[in-house]
C-alpha cells in the first residue's frame, strides 16, 4: 500500500541497493523524482491524474533520505527531457 491512491508499493534491487517506489497507471513511462526533504508522497495530488495516460513511477530516493547524514552524494538538480506537452 502507498500514500498515492491506486498505486502499488514495490521494491527493486539495483547495483546492490534496494529502491522502493510507487507504481501506477498504464502507458508510456513517466518518472517522478522528488528532492530533499520530500518523498514520493509529494506527488499524491497529481500522480493519479498522470496515471490515466502514463505508467507513473515515483521512487523514494535513498540519496535524499540520507542527505542529512552526509553519507550520500549530493544531487543538485534533476531535469526531465523531453518536456511533456499536454494537448
Amino acid at each position: 500500500m502507498t500514500i498515492i491512491s491506486g498505486f502499488e508499493s514495490q521494491t527493486v534491487t539495483a547495483n546492490g541497493q534496494q529502491v522502493h517506489y510507487a507504481r501506477g497507471g498504464d502507458g508510456p513511462p513517466l518518472l517522478l523524482m522528488h528532492g530533499f526533504p520530500q518523498t514520493h508522497a509529494m506527488w499524491h495530488a497529481v500522480a493519479p491524474a498522470l496515471a490515466r495516460h502514463f505508467t507513473v513511477v515515483a521512487p523514494i530516493c535513498a540519496a535524499t533520505a540520507k542527505a542529512a547524514s552526509r553519507k550520500a552524494p549530493r544531487i543538485t538538480a534533476f531535469a526531465i527531457w523531453p518536456p511533456i506537452l499536454w494537448r
